[in-house]
């Protein structure tokens, strides 16, 4: 990852973290707006409903139950498939202006009467058809002269083990119902939309900044975690009601996001819990991986299929919840135990978020299976924590950032220093070594050119080292002029340079000299007390039988010193 950092620019380095700076920024001012709407918009006139409690009659199959209070009243058993259900009042008179009747079902078809007449139906036709029928409230207008008239809601269950008590019915004003739900679930609807939009947010920035950084394509499961979680939420807290009044829609939602979302996470911590493991370890967790995507196609069959619903597989989906659990829990407390705790605030979140997984797991359950715990007042609390570890996440996720980006600009410095000639700011012959190596790795003819430099000693004897060092530094500006950046430039040591021209259909060798020559003696007229002469020879390969780098660099170097001598002999005439 650190060779990927290096090559990402200042300008992308500030556009991360002015990203993520921005998805604070955003949580935050939802927060407070949030916050300054619930508290400038509720009033007591949002509160003011008429519960309906007292005086039920209750039917379950043949069994009756008579003068109910039906926030005590729990069924003597959990309901099965096909049972019926029905529960019975007199109206009251409530002076409630447009006055709608407040029920929650879960998983059952409902016919409402008031009188002898029907006001409300709801999955009749699905349950013949054996489809999904959700669960959530139905907001029903009640007629004029409902006062003094008998209530009578039916029910016939479709998914067995939905339910033991009923959520207690209510009258409240159609002009304060929306606004009564928005206000009592602000706090929810807060943390439910902040894990979609942060879903949201982390998959727009994987896509943008994986072609920078492929490793940032990870945070695409994140995303689809925080998003998965985030639509389960706003489901499981009804929420969603405030968008949608469908209990249909809210299962298709809800569902399939649960039963995908931990695969998502637990396929984003992929690279933590295959780290210095056993093979025993990471065997398992593969196959816990195998195992969800199994679940998650076999609950879709048998859904899709009519044999078995998604709500009715939901026991299964704990099971597999539980073993997952297990082993994040084994893979921090291995961390904790070696001290190789990478990610502390990832992993701290981790462990609220299993600690809040566990008590909504196991309440869930308690009240679904025993009544003495039932709680139809209980939302869990998951939702803050999953807000909490992604934010965490993505904190730890930016450290991680900074630390690679600080590691990379360190490596890249030390890198410069050993591969870099300081006077002149070519490559120095330790890396000449290595791109010889490379040229013998691939297969296409280049130019290898080695040249020196003329009168070094005598600049240095005469004008001092201060002008031998200019006469390299100007002499090596020149090369970098006519070579440019798709050839390998080096100096060797002392008056010594090396060019590797690797792709000769690019170049054209002679004109490259030809325009050296043009340069120096531009620069000899413009500099008459530092003048440039130089010696040269090439090698192409393929030009004889040698076949490694450095015996066309030596043939190189055997053509220019008899450049050298020439000129030499030149001079002498």
């Amino acid at each position: 990852m650190i060779g990927k950092l290096k090559k990402m620019s200042n300008k992308d380095t500030r556009t991360l973290v002015l990203s993520f700076v921005c998805l604070g920024a955003f949580v935050v001012a939802f927060l407070l707006l949030t916050l300054i709407y619930h508290f400038c918009n509720i009033t007591s006139d949002y509160n003011h409903r008429h519960v309906l409690d007292k005086h039920f009659t209750v039917r379950h199959n043949q069994t009756t139950y008579t003068d109910v209070d039906l926030s005590e009243f729990t069924l003597e058993a959990i309901v099965k498939r096909g049972d019926t259900i029905s529960f019975s009042t007199t109206l009251p008179n409530t002076n409630i202006r447009s006055p709608y009747l407040y029920i929650y079902t879960i998983h059952s078809t409902v016919d409402v009467y008031v009188g002898p007449h029907l006001i409300y139906t709801y999955g009749a036709e699905r349950y013949k058809q054996d489809l999904m029928l959700g669960y959530g409230p139905h907001a029903i207008p009640l007629p004029y002269d409902y006062a003094g008239q008998k209530l009578t809601v039916k029910m016939q269950v479709l998914t067995s083990d939905s339910f033991t008590d009923f959520k207690v019915p209510y009258i409240i004003s159609g002009v304060n119902l929306f606004r009564m739900q928005a206000m009592t679930a602000i706090l929810p609807l807060f943390s439910d939309v902040t894990l979609i939009i942060m879903g949201l947010l982390l998959g727009f920035f994987s896509i943008v900044f994986s072609f920078s950084i492929p490793e940032l394509r990870r945070i695409a499961y994140l995303s689809g975690f925080a998003m998965g979680m985030g639509f389960w939420t706003l489901c499981a807290n009804d929420t969603i009601w405030l968008f949608t009044p469908s209990s249909v829609l809210r299962a298709y939602i809800e569902y399939p996001s649960l039963y995908v979302s931990p695969l998502l996470f637990l396929l984003y911590v992929k690279e933590t819990m295959l780290r210095d493991k056993t093979k025993g370890f990471r065997r398992f967790y593969v196959g816990l991986l195998y195992a969800h995507v199994i679940f998650i196609v076999i609950a879709g069959i048998l859904h899709f299929t009519g044999i078995r619903q998604f709500p009715e597989v939901l026991g299964y989906y704990h099971v597999l919840l539980v073993f997952s659990i297990a082993v994040i829990l084994y893979d921090i407390l291995h961390s904790i135990v070696n001290g190789s705790v990478q990610y502390k605030f990832m992993t701290a979140g981790i462990c609220i978020l299993i600690f809040t997984a566990v008590f909504d797991l196991a309440h869930f359950n308690l009240q679904k299976y025993n009544a003495a715990f039932f709680s139809w007042t209980y939302q869990n609390h998951i939702a803050v924590a999953l807000v909490l570890f992604v934010f965490l996440t993505i904190l730890d996720f930016f450290l991680m950032m900074r630390r690679n980006i600080y590691a990379a600009s360190y490596t890249e410095a030390l890198e410069k220093i050993a591969y870099t000639d300081v006077l002149t700011g070519l490559p120095n012959r330790r890396r000449a070594e290595d791109a010889l190596d490379e040229v013998d790795a691939k297969d296409y003819r280049y130019m290898i050119i080695s040249i020196d430099l003329n009168y070094l000693k005598k600049t240095n004897d005469n004008l001092g080292h201060d002008k031998g060092d200019q006469l390299i530094s100007d002499f090596a500006s020149i090369l970098k002029q006519v070579y440019g950046e798709g050839s390998f430039m080096a100096r060797m040591g002392g008056d010594e340079f090396m060019v590797i021209l690797s792709d000769l259909q690019t170049y054209d060798p002679p004109a490259l000299q030809d325009k050296t020559d043009r340069l120096v003696a531009e620069y000899n007229e413009a500099s008459p007390d530092l003048v440039i002469s130089y010696a040269s020879g090439t090698a192409v390969r393929g030009e004889c039988d040698m076949t490694a780098s450095r015996d066309y660099l030596k043939l190189a170097d055997i053509r220019m010193y008899e450049n050298k001598m020439a000129m030499k002999a030149t001079r002498s005439v």
